[in-house]
């Protein structure tokens, strides 16, 4: 793999890892502060104590135990939330006001709220009614309400953070079109978000089954300004792929991920992941030192839901790495559909020294860390593939281009 340096400039590579450096700081932040806050409630008689506090039947108070884990680690993790947010300002990446971002926050904790608040008294009901095959049955409500939200959320969710329009009439649509064509792929429609209110990062992604599948573009990739516009020094070169052929290199990746059933096997992993940890959960209730610690009697206590919520996040956390990896098996794949698409290696490194540029990427950043958490291969990663793509097909190597206006 090249250097940096062949790509970006010391100051773009030094300004991505300060911006990078920064955020991870606040993000890790947020979230110990999130997670011992749950800790706090789960693994300790305080949450418990809490929940028996409410007043009304068994279901009432197991539902109010979801909202008190949906509500208290999100307010525990505020303040490092609006230093995020901060940090993100200074260095340019956030288009957000205050009023926006207090917004989508309160947005995102309504749709936790009212998700976690009406699943939690379903284990319970489950326990109390089936004592002893409860957990099957949790395992396979789990995985089916997994997969339904998988085809429901571009409907009901994503609507809830974006405003979508379709692509406008055009050349680019009808060449997006009949990219999806010949990739095998049928799309209900490309549309754009307008991400521009929040972020200046540019992004795509493929959602939905079947008669729900689209390809979102975020309007931040469709304009024509920006730092990266005309910065053909960097690369050393004299000409640039334009924004039409960075969307259809991005949208040929995003196909990609639909042509491969990347989204169904998504969601059929999903779905076993949330059975297997549903099952894990029942096991745990099933240990008398928890069980204690939490001062609670088992599944069927409604005061047992913090515990729950707790013991799933903990193993949702140690899964996090494993999926990591599985992710950026997956983006790979879908940069080289990519690339078998467009055959425009070209368009494809100039599109991630975009990305990078624009999003303050870290394009080289330490292996430990991007082995825990990276869910895409680093910007180096993928424009040293792109290059091997081209040699392998016989095509001259790509330069690190900005595109044009």
């Amino acid at each position: 793999m090249t250097p940096a340096t062949d790509d970006f400039t010391a100051a773009e590579i030094a300004l991505g890892r300060a911006y990078r450096r920064r955020a991870r700081a606040a993000s890790w932040t947020a979230t110990s502060l999130s997670a011992a806050t749950g800790v706090a409630l789960g693994l300790t008689p305080r949450g418990a104590r809490l929940i028996r506090a409410v007043p009304g039947r068994w279901a009432t108070r197991a539902a109010a135990g979801g909202v008190l884990m949906a509500v208290a680690p999100t307010l525990a993790a505020l303040p490092a939330q609006v230093a995020l947010e901060r940090t993100s300002r200074r260095f340019g990446t956030s288009t957000s006001t205050w009023r926006s971002w207090a917004d989508d926050r309160l947005r995102a904790l309504a749709v936790e709220t009212l998700v976690i608040g009406v699943a939690a008294p379903v284990p319970v009901a489950l326990a109390r009614r089936r004592p002893l095959e409860w957990r099957r049955s949790a395992a396979a409500l789990g995985a089916g309400a997994a997969a339904t939200g998988s085809l429901l959320a571009p409907l009901l969710l994503e609507p809830v953070f974006l405003r979508f329009t379709p692509i406008p009439h055009g050349e680019l649509r009808s060449d997006l079109l009949t990219l999806a064509v010949r990739a095998g792929v049928p799309v209900g429609d490309v549309l754009v978000a307008d991400a521009s209110r929040r972020t200046t990062a540019p992004n795509a992604y493929v959602s939905g089954l079947g008669p729900t599948r689209r390809v979102v573009v975020y309007d931040t990739l469709l304009r024509s300004d920006g730092p990266a516009d005309g910065d053909g020094d960097a690369a050393g070169a004299t000409a640039a792929p334009s924004r039409e052929r960075l969307v259809r290199a991005v949208v040929a990746h995003e196909l990609g991920h639909a042509a491969r059933h990347d989204v169904a096997r998504g969601t059929v992993v999903g779905a076993a992941v949330t059975a297997a940890v549903l099952l894990a959960l029942g096991r745990a209730l099933e240990v008398p030192r928890l069980r204690k610690a939490a001062d609670v009697s088992g599944a069927g206590d409604p005061a047992a839901v913090p515990l729950l919520i707790t013991v799933g996040s903990i193993l949702g956390a140690a899964l996090g790495p494993l999926a990591a990896a599985l992710s950026r098996r997956t983006e790979a794949r879908a940069d080289t559909f990519s690339l078998d698409l467009t055959r425009d290696p070209e368009s494809v490194v100039a599109l991630h020294r975009v990305l990078a540029l624009e999003a303050l990427a870290d394009v080289d950043p330490p292996r430990w860390l991007h082995l825990l958490t990276g869910s895409h291969p680093t910007t180096l990663q993928r424009i040293a593939a792109a290059r091997a793509w081209a040699h392998g097909h016989g095509l001259p190597r790509p330069d690190g281009l900005a595109p044009t206006a």
